[in-house]
């Protein structure tokens, strides 16, 4: 699984989707790279997110449901917070960076960032391409 992540992002580097939004981009795209991210992409977060629920079970079994939620709450929502509030603008600022190879404007699209995150979406489905400001979870 491990190595079926780091194909996964590998390819993402060169398909031909992903130059606004991924932060190191091969001007080599190639529609394997296309056809293998595609495909890895559909099934590794289900089939990671089951073997986590599965290795879940044992610590539920070892407090009240109360006591895992509010463990499960504290440990998520530290981790959501710094990759909310730091993370994304830096990922924000690197891919900004590489598109116009200086740091003009990187606050100005920080502040679009954090504009972002704070309203609700036009639509449920949304595209990444538009702008490297576009809030999503999808590193996190």
């Amino acid at each position: 699984m491990v190595i079926l992540v780091v194909l996964l992002h590998v390819a993402l580097a060169y398909c031909s989707f992903t130059k606004k939004w991924w932060i190191v981009v091969s001007d080599n795209s190639s529609i394997a790279a296309d056809i293998i991210s595609g495909s890895l992409d559909i099934f590794l977060m289900p089939v990671l997110f089951f073997v986590s629920g599965y290795f879940a079970i044992p610590s539920f079994v070892k407090c009240s449901s109360k006591d895992f939620i509010i463990k499960k709450i504290k440990g998520l929502n530290f981790s959501w917070i710094v990759g909310v509030i730091l993370f994304n603008p830096f990922l924000v600022a690197m891919v900004h960076i590489q598109e116009v190879s200086s740091f003009s404007g990187y606050i100005d699209l920080a502040l679009e960032y954090y504009r972002n995150f704070v309203t609700l979406p036009v639509s449920v489905i949304q595209d990444r391409t538009l702008s490297p400001a576009f809030f999503s979870h999808y590193h996190l």
